[in-house]
């Protein structure tokens, strides 16, 4: 009778080879999905901010406009570096019609410009920018109440050029965000600030922002995108037009689920197809693997692994992504299960291979035609 093709030893060995190789990937893989959950929801209105059109940025998302604003504060996301979480932003500020007047009656009163502030609400650094009157008084008054959004595309396409067109002071400011860069493709970064307005006499900007009781600028908060590889959602700011001197700043940008759904499908593709051609030949085939058919197979696929990352992970990252960590839980995993597939089947093999020489070594029985022995020529008698 033919041997059971799997005996219990066989069945524990090869469980713990499978412990033993697939252990420290997969505790690797549960620490970071385990770390990577920190975003904060957003709270209020919540928007998707439109991507990009060819080099263009794309339609703004109004976070705060009042109906009467003195200066229209615009935030376009540009670029983000992954290893540092710095994202760069251009800044523009343009002045409206009722700012420009406002702007000259502060003039008249020895203030000189205006005191852009991020403030952190997570405790990192605050940064400031002062912009002059006269650059803002120098440029075409903006517009950007929230009249500018409603209508078509052609209408939103108009806003965004005006936008740009009147912006009188522009600059590029690299601001930090939290994240989770490690946890590729399925990172995530946030920022969580807030932007207020003021107008400054020219003393010390501490002071200043202390004593702003009747130098507070109303404003309005605009943000749109230029990275078409990171979409943003954004929340709007829900106060009431009396508190509307200092607008949050807080949206999430992440992969797109098409994007992070195609790494992974191609980064299990070796996998897959060593996997898929091994249940063929078992299945229709009918016939089992050898050990060195596995062991050429599993080293084709740790090989078609490399390039694989090389193409799928941004240099930028840090070295060791959730990608990496599933590359490596795949390699682990066809590692033992070669190594259980040489410790269980081989006595099966060798069974078979036996039998099979045996068959064709045993001589075919002669016939006899009534037990009478053959003459000579090999007739009957």
């Amino acid at each position: 009778m033919r041997a059971n093709r799997f005996n219990i030893k066989g069945a524990l060995g090869s469980l713990l080879i499978l412990l033993f190789f697939c252990s420290v990937p997969v505790i690797l893989l549960y620490q970071n999905l385990n770390s990577s959950i920190g975003a904060q929801p957003l709270k209020n209105r919540i928007v998707d901010v439109d991507p990009p059109t060819a080099t263009y940025y794309g339609s703004p998302a109004l976070v705060y406009s009042p109906a009467l604003s003195d200066l229209c504060i615009t935030f376009g996301f540009l670029t983000l570096d992954p290893a540092t979480s710095l994202a760069n932003f251009a800044i523009l500020v343009g002045a409206t019609k009722q700012g420009n007047q406002e702007l000259r009656q502060l003039g008249k009163h020895g203030y000189s410009s205006v005191l852009l502030v991020v403030n952190s609400n997570v405790g990192l650094g605050r940064i400031k920018i002062s912009v002059p009157f006269s650059t803002l008084e120098s440029s075409k008054a903006s517009k950007c109440g929230g009249s500018n959004l409603s209508g078509d595309r052609l209408a939103r396409d108009r806003f965004r050029k005006e936008l740009l067109r009147c912006a009188g002071f522009r600059t590029n400011q690299d601001i930090f965000l939290l994240g989770q860069p490690r946890a590729f493709p399925n990172d995530w970064y946030e920022l969580n600030d807030s932007v207020s307005a003021y107008a400054t006499d020219g003393s010390p900007e501490g002071a200043a922002i202390r004593n702003t009781q009747h130098v507070k600028l109303p404003s309005s908060l605009i943000i749109m995108t230029r990275n078409e590889d990171l979409p943003m959602r954004v929340s709007l700011d829900g106060s009431s037009e009396a508190l509307a001197m200092k607008h949050p700043l807080i949206f999430t940008i992440s992969r797109p689920r098409r994007i992070v759904f195609y790494t992974y499908w191609v980064a299990s593709l070796p996998f897959m197809l060593l996997l898929a051609i091994g249940i063929y030949q078992y299945t229709y085939k009918k016939s089992i693997p050898k050990p060195y058919e596995v062991a050429f197979g599993v080293a084709a696929t740790m090989v078609a692994i490399l390039p694989l990352r090389a193409v799928l992970v941004p240099s930028s990252l840090p070295n060791l992504t959730r990608l990496d960590i599933v590359f490596s839980t795949e390699v682990a995993l066809l590692v033992a299960l070669s190594i259980a597939w040489v410790i269980t089947l081989p006595s099966t093999s060798a069974e078979t291979e036996t039998a099979d020489k045996a068959a064709s070594a045993t001589p075919t029985p002669a016939s006899h035609d009534g037990g009478r022995p053959s003459d000579g020529n090999g007739e009957g008698a």
